[in-house]
């Protein structure tokens, strides 16, 4: 009989050896391996220059005269090499090719896009690294050899193909870090070996059939994983020590949101997956590294060149355009302060920036199940959180500091509908206060959204007849040490643009036209439609009669919505950037469960229609998820190619 101690870990190693045993055995059969090299290529060239390019809906990279791309896989049986380039920079090329220690025949190259194949004669005993060298020599080569877009391998039908070195364990690793996770959040051994095991088998069956996919969807996963899940094991534990957390939402709370990151984590990480912002955030990444603590002190420069030029080729970052005129645009520096201090290259900075955004993405699962407890709405509305489209959409857009900003300001939520009545406590002014002031910085529009939830906070607090003036002043003290302290931190050197840009804005008729509906306001429109709005109001009105002290929270946080609406429709090119659907829908989703939970309960038939509801709601809300994806992957080049790419710059 296996003891209790012992059952984990035999769960834990049955689940990890069928991914490793595939990724051992390989793929056999006819495929083609293919590296775009491009977005994503950073730990598998050498001798490239430091930044890929993208180009006419391709994605390329400069090659060195000398250079090397090393893909962690063997190949057996006969195979083919292909090289897809571009032309060269100068004349005439000779290239000479080598796969590990066996050169090929070399081939010349003139001015036009080229393939080249070469047979690579079947491997004499055991497999062969797939090692690719090449040497770029001509009279006019200096810096740059070939501009290089794929490399592919193609294998016969007595082909066989596996992951070499330490990719051969990734995946393994990768499902028993998510098994010991699920059992330090209190899953129980039995239930944490079911939601593994759906990691485990599509792990197997992809090792199986496409190993070097599966290896580039994992990219970065067990390290993220790792840091996420201690995260929201710790966030949980602390909220629940709180009493904001039932015993049961701090374990099934955090672990639906490792599933989640896992699922969107792997589906961005797909090798077709690109958005120009990605790049951008790489660069002032890059421009915060080599700026120091310096560029702490005039953030603005880093949008801006001397004398007022605009420098947004050198970030890749736009600059607000009123009145014909460029302002440097406040963007935070905070999500991009954590990758500044680690020695990335440009391409591990923007797969860090990615999985930044799909970590702050499932952040509010958690936060959202400990607000709806708070304000008396069923928890697992957390859960209806993870099907809604919203989060994916601003994923593919590459929209890290606004998904950062926007798990901020639901801890901020939380903070004042706990804490409301410990005011005026000076320790809960000064907590708020920094806590507003985090919100501020992590993201542009925080400030707009976190002053008007105060703003229309304060009237109702005042109104309170019990030591109601006492808390509104110190509402007004947090909000004005919280703003004080981010404008001293950060945006204290876009202050006198900002002053020119809002003049500009007020004289410039296009400030009364209606925004145009971006991709994720129309994701979450269809989300709406016909079935979550109607469950929405419904439950809104319910959820206003059910709240106690969160009450007036509650009431604020839906009319700043109702005003940041206003602000938009008002001055589009000034509060555009709001993200409005991302901030709204956290409140849909509350309002939502709280209207079927109020008809579950009522027993009988209208427990089938709650779970039909709720079954329709989710499947609309995944298909839209599954939708936003397919915007972004496959379409490279599609808002790409931005700035002048390295070969301009030669002409």
């Amino acid at each position: 009989m296996v003891g209790p101690r012992l059952r984990p870990l035999l769960l834990g190693v049955g689940l990890a050896l069928p991914p490793l045993m595939a990724a051992l055995a390989g793929a056999a059969g006819s495929r083609t391996v293919r590296l775009d090299v491009g977005p994503g290529d950073g730990p598998y060239v050498s001798g490239f220059a430091p930044e890929w390019e993208i180009e006419g809906g391709h994605s390329l990279h400069w090659s060195r005269p000398r250079a090397r791309l090393s893909l962690p896989l063997a190949y057996e049986g006969e195979a083919t090499l292909g090289l897809r380039f571009g032309p060269p920079p100068g004349g005439p090329v000779r290239v000479d090719v080598t796969v590990g220690e066996r050169p090929l025949d070399g081939f010349e190259c003139c001015r036009h896009r080229a393939l080249q194949r070469r047979v690579l004669p079947a491997p004499a005993s055991r497999p062969t690294a797939l090692d690719v060298r090449l040497g770029v020599a001509g009279l006019d080569v200096k810096d740059l050899g070939l501009w290089l877009d794929a490399v592919e391998l193609g294998l016969g039908p007595e082909g066989r193909v596996k992951l070499t070195g330490a990719a051969r364990f990734r995946p393994a690793a990768l499902v028993a870090l998510v098994f010991a996770l699920l059992l330090a959040m209190a899953v129980p051994a039995g239930p944490a070996a079911l939601l593994t095991a759906p990691v485990s088998l599509l792990l197997t069956g992809g090792l199986l059939r496409d190993p070097w996919l599966v290896h580039r969807l994992l990219t970065g996963l067990p390290a993220a994983t790792l840091v996420l899940g201690v995260l929201l094991l710790g966030l949980a534990r602390f909220l629940a020590s709180h009493g904001v957390l039932s015993r049961r939402a701090a374990a099934g709370a955090p672990a639906l949101a490792l599933l989640v990151f896992l699922a969107r984590a792997a589906a961005f990480n797909h090798p077709g997956y690109y958005h120009p912002d990605l790049a951008s955030h790489a660069r002032l990444t890059k421009a915060l590294r080599e700026g120091g603590v310096g560029a702490l002190f005039a953030p603005a420069a880093l949008f801006e060149g001397p004398g007022g030029a605009v420098r947004a080729g050198a970030t890749g970052f736009y600059l607000l355009e009123i009145g014909g005129k460029h302002y440097p645009h406040p963007y935070t520096l905070v999500p991009h302060l954590f990758l500044a201090v680690l020695p990335f290259d440009f391409d591990t900075t923007a797969t860090g920036m990615r999985l930044f955004g799909i970590a702050f993405s499932v952040l509010p699962i958690v936060l959202l199940a400990a607000l709806a407890r708070t304000w008396g709405a069923p928890e697992w509305a957390g859960g209806l959180l993870a099907t809604a489209p919203t989060a994916v959409a601003e994923v593919g857009l590459a929209a890290v500091p606004a998904l950062a900003g926007h798990a901020l300001d639901l801890l901020l939520l939380l903070f004042l509908t706990t804490r409301l009545h410990a005011l005026p406590s000076l320790r809960t002014v000064l907590s708020g206060a920094l806590l507003l002031a985090a919100a501020m910085l992590t993201y542009v529009a925080t400030p707009v959204t976190s002053m008007l939830l105060l703003a229309c906070l304060v009237p109702l607090v005042w109104a309170d007849p019990e030591g109601g003036r006492r808390k509104a002043g110190a509402l007004l003290a947090m909000g004005t040490l919280g703003a004080g302290v981010a404008l001293l931190a950060y945006y204290r050197d876009f202050v006198p643009g900002a002053l020119v840009a809002a003049r500009a804005a007020l004289r410039t008729d296009g400030a009364s036209e209606l925004p145009r509906v971006g991709r994720v306001d129309g994701t979450l429109a269809l989300w709406l439609l016909p079935l979550a709005l109607p469950l929405a109001l419904a439950g809104l009105r319910r959820l206003l009669a059910m709240v106690g002290e969160g009450r007036k929270v509650l009431v604020a946080f839906v009319l700043s919505l109702g005003l940041v609406t206003f602000l938009r429709l008002l001055g589009p090119g000034f509060f555009g950037h709001v993200h409005l659907a991302l901030a709204v829908t956290p409140l849909l989703c509350l309002a939502a469960a709280t209207s079927l939970e109020a008809l579950r309960v009522r027993g009988g038939r209208r427990v089938v229609a709650a779970l039909g509801l709720l079954g329709l709601l989710v499947a609309q809300g995944l298909a839209l998820q599954a939708r936003a994806l397919a915007e972004h992957v496959g379409r490279v080049g599609s808002a790409a190619g931005q700035g002048e790419s390295q070969r301009a710059r030669l002409r």
